[in-house]
């Protein structure tokens, strides 16, 4: 392993020694919180916010890392154990598989605890990092990136002009309750399939709304 952390080190940068021994805890303001935490979000927003230059790091680097990182976890081999131990064999393997995880160069341990306003109750829970997870969590914030880049490119695309037309396809008409403009309503025109969900701002996925049914629509696929 310490030959493999060598070889990585200098193409994952200095800053990544920062996660051989990273501990972090999070108090959670109540028990719901708790329940609902997520910690592999949390990693990738800590890699992103405080850890900018790890984050940088192609994401293909961290997962060769962690895939020759397991190669060598996984090729162990099983120590001989006398007979009379064989009720405990797995117990040296598992010991030096222990090992080798926390001497990749990535061994986060992540906490997350709520205590009760009395503190009668307490809760804690943790989870180890290792390479594999910092590689799917950087992919997940670049996921997340992209769709919030073409969320707003598809809000750009609806343009004054593209609004008319639409305006005008529909006869100056809301499309679920038939009122107009003449008749009161403020016309806005509208996604069928939000951005949010994956909508795209094209004549087929717009139309034309009143301002009282598109609040009432809100997000909502129909």
């Amino acid at each position: 392993m310490r030959g493999l952390n060598e070889r990585y080190r200098q193409a994952l940068g200095p800053d990544v020694d920062a996660l051989a021994h990273l501990r972090q805890h999070v108090a959670l303001p109540s028990k719901d919180a708790f329940d609902r935490y997520d910690p592999t979000a949390s990693l990738s927003a800590y890699l992103t916010d405080s850890a900018p230059s790890l984050a940088a790091v192609p994401a293909e680097t961290w997962r060769a890392y962690a895939a020759e990182a397991r190669a060598i976890i996984d090729s162990t081999p099983h120590p001989s154990v006398p007979w009379h131990l064989l009720w405990n064999a797995d117990a040296p393997h598992e010991q030096a598989t222990s090992q080798l995880r926390e001497a990749e160069l990535v061994h986060i341990t992540w906490a997350w605890s709520y205590v009760s306003p009395k503190g009668r109750n307490r809760y804690i829970a943790n989870r180890v990092f290792g390479a594999q997870d910092v590689y799917e969590a950087l992919v997940e914030s670049e996921e997340r990136a992209r769709h919030e880049a073409s969320r707003e490119h598809q809000r750009a695309l609806m343009t004054p002009s593209l609004r008319f037309d639409i305006l005008k396809r529909d006869g100056y008409r809301c499309q679920i309750c038939g009122r107009t403009a003449a008749e009161g309503a403020r016309l806005e025109v509208d996604h069928k399939v939000p951005v949010a969900a994956g909508g795209l701002t094209v004549p087929e996925n717009l139309w034309t709304l009143c301002h009282d049914c598109n609040n009432g629509k809100s997000a909502k696929e129909l």
